[in-house]
């Protein structure tokens, strides 16, 4: 029995995902225990860190769990990994009536300019999810310190001081 099968025999999980090579073995897995605030998926490249992260969890609490009025970031390092990568996992992964009139392109994302959604939740109410990346805390440290989010997505490195923020 591989490592990862023999963790979700005797872990409680929604889905997990597995990918297996010659090379290696990778895996994530998504936990029902809400105990943590903080969750980390770790694993090597195209191992299903931003499907566990991104989909499993950060998607599926915009969908049934946020309330009106919440705000969420989603950070990333750099404009264009954003648009590639958390931009394109939400607009793949949540149901199309949550964005709205927004549309999604695989060149300018939700737009190169605009770094926020609206997306809608149960009840017609809208919650505001915004992509920073590591050049804006480059620039501008402070404005990572400013608001107060429900949750944030970090997806590939960041500086580490981005996390103190």
């Amino acid at each position: 029995m591989k490592s990862y099968q023999r963790l979700a025999s005797l872990t409680k999980i929604e889905q997990s995902y597995a990918r297996s090579s010659e090379k290696q073995d990778d895996f994530a897995f998504a936990f029902e225990n809400r105990t943590h605030n903080v969750f980390a998926a770790i694993g090597g490249n195209r191992s299903g860190k931003s499907i566990v992260a991104g989909w499993m969890c950060f998607a599926r609490y915009l969908r049934d769990v946020a309330v009106s009025g919440d705000i969420f970031w989603c950070v990333a390092p750099t404009i264009d990994k954003s648009i590639a990568g958390q931009q394109k996992e939400l607009w793949d992964c949540l149901p199309k009536w949550m964005f709205g009139k927004q549309s999604y392109d695989a060149k300018s994302g939700f737009g190169r300019t605009n770094s926020n959604i609206i997306l809608k939740i149960a009840g017609g109410h809208e919650i505001v999810v915004r992509f920073k990346t590591a050049a804006q805390y480059d620039s501008d440290p402070a404005s990572f310190e400013q608001e107060k989010v429900r949750g944030v997505w970090i997806d590939e490195t960041v500086p580490e001081g981005l996390y103190k923020r």
